[in-house]
């Protein structure tokens, strides 16, 4: 699930992906998808023309990957 978010105080948006952590953990390749994404973010953090990965936060039943948005784009 991919959602479309606002931050309150700046009014900035941003993608919100949010990954099932059971779903995730029954399968090594989602496992490693996930792994792959957040080492390519890695490696462009510094790009300016690519979409950043603002940070990752999980609860009890999901990850969650925050990153910018090119809204119409």
């Amino acid at each position: 699930m991919i959602k479309l978010v606002e931050d309150e105080v700046t009014g900035s948006m941003y993608a919100l992906k949010g990954i099932n952590k059971e779903r995730m953990l029954e399968s090594p390749q989602a496992v490693a998808g996930v792994l792959h994404d957040v080492r390519m973010a890695a490696l462009v953090a510094h790009d300016p023309h690519v979409l950043h990965l603002i940070g990752m936060y999980h609860d009890e039943g999901a990850l969650y990957m925050l990153r910018e948005v090119a809204v119409g784009g």
